[in-house]
C-alpha cells in the first residue's frame, strides 16, 4: 500500500499485515507529484489499483490523479479525491483500455456530470447508464438504492441499502465491502485471482445481500 511518509509508520503499527511503500510530500503535507513513476511502477506489478482517498484538492496531487488515470494500465478504482480531479477532464476515461470503476456519491456525481443533484434523483438509473456508456466506465452510484451501470447498458440496484450505510460509521465499512463484492464478482471474477479470493470472503460475510437487475430499455416498459 501505498502511504505517505509521515502516516506510513503509525499505518504500518496498526495493520502490520500490509507492506507499505512511503511517498513523497508536499509542503502542504500531501502527495507529491514526484511520486509518479513510483506508483506507475508499483501499480503494474498488482492485480488492482486503488486512487483517490487521501490525496486532497489541492493542485499539485489533483494534476497527479489526472496523469495516473491516462497512465496507468491496470484495472483502476477511482474513488473521493480522484473523482473531483475528474471534474471537467471525463475525456481521460475514454482513452483508458483497462475496467475502471467509478464510485461517486450524489455530489460528486453532479460534478462529474454537470446536472444538479434533484435532477439525478429523479432519473438515476438512465442518468448511471448513459454516463457509463458514454465513457465505458463501471459506475458505482452510492446512495439509499445503489445503482451500478455497466459499459454494455446493464444496471444492477441494491435494494438492500438505506441512508445510514452512507452516514453511519458503524456501517461505512460492510456498505464498502458490498460494493467492492459486486463488481469482484461479476467482472474481475476471470481476471484477477486475489480478487476472487477476496469476493468469495466478501460474499461469505455480506451473503444476504439481494439484487435486481435492469436490462437496457426495460425501465421504460415498466
Amino acid at each position: 500500500m501505498l502511504a505517505l511518509k509521515a502516516v506510513a509508520s503509525t499505518l504500518a503499527l496498526k495493520a502490520n499485515e500490509i507492506v507499505f511503500y512511503p511517498l513523497k510530500e508536499t509542503r502542504e503535507g500531501n502527495i507529491s507529484i514526484e511520486n509518479l513513476k513510483t506508483i506507475i511502477d508499483n501499480g503494474e506489478e498488482k492485480d488492482l489499483v486503488v486512487v483517490g482517498g487521501g490525496f486532497s484538492l489541492e493542485e499539485e496531487p489533483q494534476r497527479l490523479i489526472n496523469i495516473l488515470v491516462s497512465k496507468i494500465t491496470k484495472p483502476l478504482i477511482i474513488d473521493a479525491d480522484g473523482l473531483s480531479a475528474l471534474k471537467d477532464k471525463t475525456d481521460i476515461l475514454i482513452q483508458r483500455t483497462a475496467p475502471t470503476v467509478l464510485t461517486p456519491h450524489l455530489g460528486e456525481m453532479s460534478r462529474l456530470c454537470g446536472k444538479s443533484i434533484d435532477s439525478i434523483k429523479k432519473d438515476s438509473v438512465n442518468i448511471a447508464r448513459e454516463f457509463a456508456t458514454k465513457f465505458r466506465v463501471i459506475l458505482v452510484l452510492k446512495d439509499a438504492r445503489t445503482i451500478i451501470a455497466y459499459p454494455n447498458g446493464e444496471v444492477y440496484i441494491n435494494l438492500t441499502g438505506n441512508f445510514s450505510s452512507i452516514c453511519c460509521r458503524q456501517w461505512r465499512y460492510s456498505y464498502r465491502n458490498n460494493l467492492f463484492s459486486v463488481f469482484i464478482r461479476t467482472f474481475y471474477r476471470r481476471c484477477c485471482k486475489n480478487g476472487c479470493v477476496y469476493s468469495w470472503i466478501v460474499w461469505r460475510f455480506n451473503k444476504r445481500i439481494y439484487w435486481t437487475r435492469w436490462s437496457y430499455g426495460r425501465r421504460h416498459s415498466e
